[in-house]
């Protein structure tokens, strides 16, 4: 119920991720559903809550296009950590603006172990793939978690490496996960989430 109410919460206009998270300050950031309980006189005590604002959380009625988001999430063998739960990265809740859901495929776990982003450019040279691969080594051998863009170049070496030193790397996508961008990388995917990444 927390992970729908957030889908709605985000589907609503005008409501940007910071002042859905100062209304998950309000339940404890655990249980976002509370939140349709209430009436627009209880959001207008909240300071800088609008009678737009408050109408478009109580008169929601997108609920369908939340249920299909959330049957897609699970027909692509996903399933979301959201901001506040136990699973959250916790660096993420240092950053300015860090997001309020995130879709996983694969370990949860990996989300909490100590990590360093490899990243570069998508057409190293020689020398490049050489410091990618032998520095994505070190790090996997000191026990760091490789996190990566799985775009091509740097990010693809640096995943493969990790997976082939049996290490856990973790993909952050930009196309969403039932988008593998690029589709050549289908397959480091696979073996990525097989590597418990």
């Amino acid at each position: 119920n927390h992970h729908r109410a957030l889908l709605a919460l985000r589907q609503g206009p005008d409501l940007g991720l910071r002042r859905i998270r100062q209304l998950l300050n309000l339940t404890g950031n655990n249980d976002a559903s509370s939140l349709f309980d209430l009436t627009i006189p209880d959001f207008l005590k909240i300071d800088g809550f609008a009678d737009t604002l408050a109408r478009n959380i109580v008169e929601f009625e997108d609920w369908d296009e939340v249920d299909q988001i959330l049957e897609e999430t699970d027909a692509a063998g996903a399933e979301l950590v959201a901001y506040g739960d136990e699973h959250y990265p916790p660096l993420l809740n240092h950053i300015y603006d860090p997001p309020l859901i995130l879709w996983l495929l694969g370990e949860r776990d990996a989300l909490r172990t100590d990590g360093i982003g490899v990243v570069g450019t998508r057409r190293p040279g020689r020398y490049g793939r050489e410091q990618a691969l032998e520095w994505t080594q070190r790090l996997t051998a000191s026990g760091l978690t490789i996190n990566s863009g799985l775009a091509y170049g740097v990010d693809s070496i640096a995943h493969k490496a990790t997976v082939d030193e049996g290490g856990c790397t973790i993909a952050v996508l930009g196309s969403g996960i039932d988008v593998i961008y690029p589709a050549k990388n289908i397959g480091l995917v696979r073996q990525i989430t097989e590597c418990g990444g």
